[in-house]
């Protein structure tokens, strides 16, 4: 009786941090995917950015040739 009882506590406290892992884990990724995200539409922007500035110095080219 006594050892059965011993059994169940070890199982239910592995199992607690089996649950623990997991649920830490899942907090883990949803985090990463959150900043992965955020990084993401950084780089678009700076694309974008790029684009602008590329398009505005090859304005700014034709603006001296014009001269």
């Amino acid at each position: 009786m006594r050892s059965v009882r011993l059994i169940i506590s070890s199982a239910l406290v592995v199992g607690g941090g089996i649950f623990a892992a997991v649920h830490l884990r899942t907090l883990e990724v949803r985090r990463l995917t959150a900043q992965v995200n955020e990084l993401e539409e950084q780089r678009q922007e700076l694309r974008d950015y790029i684009r602008r500035l590329s398009a505005s110095r090859r304005v700014a080219q034709i603006d001296v040739l014009d001269q």
